[in-house]
């Protein structure tokens, strides 16, 4: 491509006709984009305009090394991890992310019922009580999320 790629990229948050992998998984291998509320759609479109105008420098993007302990590396990290999956998401995906949970020391895997990768937009209310219940359940001398004023700023999208 030519030019700033980033032009190109800016169609996330123009086309409607906009394919899966343009939108990062959204609406996940089980479902079809038009399943989706228009207005999902068209917040995870800007957001990944945004992304791309913010990030992507004009030369192209740099692309990360990839690395290949990382599995090992998790098994390091000694603070609590919550991960939230959707059951419509790619197995793959909802697999890592169990993986994850089963690898550090204090994990918790979440599965949302009837969303995909996004499960915090498709399920707002319910996504945002599985992290306030991970957080209250977190011993409050480890300094980690869970004051009350921490617990009560987390706020679901309107």
């Amino acid at each position: 491509m030519s030019g700033d790629p980033r032009n190109g990229l800016s169609r996330f948050g123009e086309r409607p006709d906009a394919h899966i992998g343009e939108l990062g998984f959204i609406n996940g291998p089980h479902r079809d984009l038009t399943d989706l509320p228009e207005d999902l759609v068209a917040h995870v479109r800007a957001m990944a305009a945004a992304t791309v105008a913010t990030h992507v420098p004009p030369e192209g993007p740099v692309l990360p090394e990839p690395l290949s302990d990382t599995w090992a590396r998790a098994q390091s990290i000694d603070v609590p991890v919550l991960t939230i999956s959707g059951d419509l998401d790619s197995t793959d995906h909802i697999n890592a992310a169990r993986r994850l949970a089963e690898t550090v020391r204090d994990g918790r895997a979440v599965v949302i019922d009837g969303t995909g990768h996004y499960p915090n937009l498709e399920r707002a209310e319910e996504f945002t009580n599985h992290v306030r219940s991970f957080a209250s359940s977190l011993p409050p001398n480890q300094g980690r999320l869970n004051s009350t004023s921490a617990r009560d700023s987390i706020q679901t999208r309107d």
